[in-house]
C-alpha cells in the first residue's frame, strides 16, 4: 500500500480572521469554550488533511464532485 502524503490546507486570511474573532467572542463567554471550539475545528482539518474525500459529496451542488464540509 502506497502511504499517501497529507494534503496542506491553506487558511484564507479572512477566515483566519474570522476565526480568531470567534474565539475572541467564544472568551468573553467562557474560559473554556474557545480551547473546545479550537480543538474540535482543527482536529476536523487534520482528518481532512489525511482524507480529502472523508466526506460525502454535496448533495445540492449539481453534479459536484466538491465535498460538503459542513459536518465540521
Amino acid at each position: 500500500m502506497i502511504k499517501q502524503k497529507p494534503y496542506t490546507i491553506i487558511w484564507d486570511r479572512l477566515a483566519l480572521h474570522h476565526f480568531k474573532d470567534i474565539l475572541a467572542f467564544l472568551s468573553k463567554q467562557s474560559s473554556q469554550a474557545p480551547k473546545i471550539v479550537k480543538e474540535g475545528v482543527l482536529s476536523r482539518l487534520n482528518d481532512i488533511k489525511k482524507n480529502v474525500l472523508i466526506f460525502e459529496i454535496d448533495k445540492l451542488k449539481d453534479k459536484s464532485r466538491i465535498p460538503s464540509f459542513c459536518n465540521l
